[in-house]
């Protein structure tokens, strides 16, 4: 398995496969900062964020099939080093699950008060995500 960053060549692939995951449409500047797991010439995963001001809010993180640990440690430093270059200073994502915030926080994400998040000048606490997991990832050890 490699770990490759998206890349002129590879954009269009790379958004074919979160096409066939994703209801709606796929934005292809958050596909253009993707990293991506490649086995046999296919993709089988993918991680990306989206850039607001100084913060990356992740937003695909798709896997066709199960990958070790170390695959996606391995993917996520890939997309910490893209983030850096582009003067992110922390990430952040929001997530329902209990086992997918148990991921999050196994790969060094920490768990925020997400009464001190507001979208759109409302707390989240008073939106239809009252109880959404909110994470966060400072980048500045890359």
């Amino acid at each position: 398995m490699n770990i490759l960053s998206v890349n002129e060549e590879s954009k269009d692939k790379v958004y074919q496969f979160i096409s066939l995951y994703v209801n709606g449409k796929v934005d292809m500047d958050i596909v253009q900062n993707a990293s991506y797991v490649e086995k046999d010439d296919q993709i089988i995963g993918v991680l990306s964020f989206e850039t607001f001001q100084r913060i990356g809010l992740i937003r695909y993180f798709i896997f066709s099939q199960t990958v070790s640990d170390d695959i996606v440690y391995k993917l996520l430093d890939s997309v910490k080093r893209k983030a850096s270059k582009l003067n992110i200073f922390y990430f952040v994502t929001l997530v329902m699950k209990k086992e997918i915030k148990d991921l999050f926080e196994s790969l060094g994400f920490i768990l925020i008060d997400n009464k001190k998040v507001y979208v759109e000048e409302s707390c989240i606490t008073k939106s239809n995500f009252k109880d959404i997991y909110i994470l966060k990832c400072d980048l500045e050890k890359v």
